[in-house]
């Protein structure tokens, strides 16, 4: 008997997800063809592969659909490809698919609730923009450069400690450099990043990030098995790492209250908007955080690999290097936020590099409106999107598209001008996002990004060492990571 019961409930739990997994042919919708349990997301659970790249291979195969569906387990899902379609999902029809897909923690305790990243609330994302979007002013910019110079000064001071022919991991030196001008411009506090190589600020920044195994599996879970992570109310924040950060918010706030020292820092504009907002200790350290980690880690990422492009490409290096002597004599040698400004061939690199090597592969929305889909052959009516369905957008792909980019894999800043980009469409190029849920630190990225450059390219001549082993992507990584240290050496120049 008691086999019987369990044969039938088996033979019901396949003849459901027979049923389930033929939505999209149902539906006359294209896509890969899924496998039990994981839906499409078999190499990922086996961290054999990246979603990135996956969806880069559908992307590719079903070149002349403007979407195709996917089951994110056990979910339909689908990809978006066209170019009108993606504009439309993240600007014109913005309302219908307000909601990034992740899993959002709820619980008031925990501290990166208040990142508008992973907030799926309409209004209390809303809330959190309004609340950030003082930090990251132009006038805000100029009044921290100071800041950021003092960092980029610990940088170069670094750098020519080492031997010109020593190897340098330049994620590592510039996880270094962002965590240190984060660490500065955040909270006025110094990180001793350079001077110590297992300082608090980086253990703690590893612990969020630092790929691994397990890291790996707590990304699946929160990106692709949202109902996995809420029924263990798993928490993205290590808890020594959530300790930390309360810690630290609550000596620096009890510190500043019996000082008269003007602090120009991130922390005291958010303690001068505390009444207005209502916010309490926890929203300050939840926004500082948010702050810490949006501000070192992609930055980081985006700074590792536009110096690695610079040391494949010495003619762009070369370029580089001379605007970087013309717009300084123009400013008495001075390196100032106007002098940083005129740097136009520095932005097309930076640019350029945000395209190749894009640091997030892959975005994901939520719809969370009825929407109509363009009908697609052999469909009788188009097809209507229902409230909760997943919406991949394939950021590598559609940087990578030869359509779009001709000769994609390589290197060339001038993409960028003005001219070019006017031949692409809207939404063609998304490093950031785009729309209104766009990164809202986006300037300040940028600004300590290209600081750190001028000042590395200015002092040093960047080659890529012999050790080197050729880039492939960590598919353990949430966002584009080296699985192979990218090795440079650093060359003084006279």
């Amino acid at each position: 008997m008691f086999w019987s019961v369990v044969l039938i409930i088996c033979g019901l739990i396949y003849l459901w997800q027979k049923w389930n997994y033929s939505f999209w042919q149902r539906n006359g919708v294209p896509g890969p063809n899924p496998s039990f349990f994981v839906g499409n997301l078999g190499p990922v659970v086996k961290q054999k592969d990246h979603i990135g790249l996956m969806a880069d291979t559908w992307y590719k195969k079903y070149a002349d659909a403007p979407y195709i569906g996917y089951y994110k387990a056990f979910t339909p899902a689908i990809m978006v490809r066209d170019m009108d379609l993606v504009k439309n999902i993240l600007i014109k029809d913005f309302t219908s698919f307000h909601s990034n897909d992740l899993f959002s923690n709820d619980d008031p305790n925990e501290l990166l609730t208040v990142n508008p990243f992973v907030q799926t609330d309409e209004q209390k994302w809303k809330l959190s923009r309004t609340v950030m979007s003082p930090m990251f002013t132009t006038t805000k910019m100029k009044s921290i450069f100071p800041l950021m110079q003092t960092a980029c000064d610990k940088l170069i001071k670094y750098i020519e400690q080492q031997d010109s022919d020593t190897d340098i991991d330049a994620k590592s030196l510039s996880a270094k450099f962002t965590t240190e001008n984060v660490a500065s411009c955040a909270f006025s506090l110094n990180a001793n990043c350079f001077e110590d190589g297992d300082c608090e600020f980086r253990r703690m920044g590893k612990k969020i990030f630092q790929p691994s195994f397990w890291m790996g599996i707590k990304f699946m879970l929160f990106f692709f098995f949202p109902y996995i992570a809420k029924f263990f109310s798993l928490s993205f924040l290590p808890k020594d790492v959530d300790k930390w950060a309360r810690r630290l918010i609550r000596e620096n706030v009890a510190s500043r209250k019996n000082r008269t020292l003007n602090y120009d820092d991130m922390l005291q504009i958010m303690l001068s908007v505390q009444d207005k907002y209502n916010l309490t200790q926890d929203h300050i350290a939840g926004h500082a955080l948010s702050f810490f980690v949006d501000g070192y880690e992609t930055s980081s990422t985006v700074l590792s690999f536009a110096l690695w492009q610079l040391a494949r490409h010495p003619d762009v290096q070369k370029k580089v290097s001379d605007e970087i002597v013309t717009v300084l004599h123009k400013h008495a040698n001075s390196l100032s936020f106007e002098a940083l400004s005129e740097m136009n061939y520095l932005d097309l690199v930076i640019q350029e590099t945000l395209r190749i090597n894009a640091v997030g592969l892959t975005m994901h929305k939520k719809c969370t409106k009825p929407y109509m889909l363009p009908k697609l052959p052999g469909q009788k009516e188009p097809f209507v999107l229902q409230p909760g369905t997943p919406i991949l957008i394939p950021i590598y792909s559609i940087h990578h598209d030869p359509n779009i980019y001709p000769n994609p894999e390589v290197f060339n800043p001038m993409r960028f001008t003005e001219e070019e980009r006017q031949k692409r469409p809207k939404c063609s190029y998304m490093p950031f996002g785009e729309g209104p849920r766009i990164c809202p630190g986006m300037k300040f990225g940028l600004l300590q990004t290209k600081l750190a450059l001028v000042c590395i390219v200015k002092n040093f001549t960047i080659t890529e060492s012999r050790n080197c082993k050729p880039f492939v992507i960590d598919v353990r990584s949430l966002i584009l990571q080296a699985r192979d240290r990218l090795i440079l050496n650093f060359e003084k120049k006279n």
